[in-house]
């Protein structure tokens, strides 16, 4: 949950607004996020604070529809995959899953 609210915090929901941005972020809320049923604060704080912007709350397959929409789609070729996939891998060694 450390994590998850380290990308939440304040200047980071300000700098997304401020840039137009888009973010995609996973949690497994069954790991940290509310003790006996009640939310934890600082979460509890920052969902709330970010519901109140003026933000396109949708699940990632209607974000990513759309971009490709604007976009056009992209498809990565063999070597492009490997090394994101390598990327993403080295990532996961050097931080963890927390």
């Amino acid at each position: 949950m450390a994590s998850f609210t380290r990308m939440l915090r304040e200047e980071n929901q300000d700098r997304l607004e401020a840039e137009g941005g888009a973010c995609i972020m996973y949690a497994h809320f069954a790991y940290g996020f509310a003790n006996g049923g009640v939310p934890d604060a600082r979460f509890k704080s920052l969902m709330e604070r970010l519901r109140r912007k003026n933000g396109w709350f949708v699940p990632v397959a209607a974000l990513l529809d759309y971009i490709a929409a604007q976009r056009g789609a992209v498809t990565l070729d063999a070597c492009e995959r490997g090394r994101l996939e390598r990327r993403w891998l080295a990532h996961k060694i050097r931080y963890g899953t927390a």
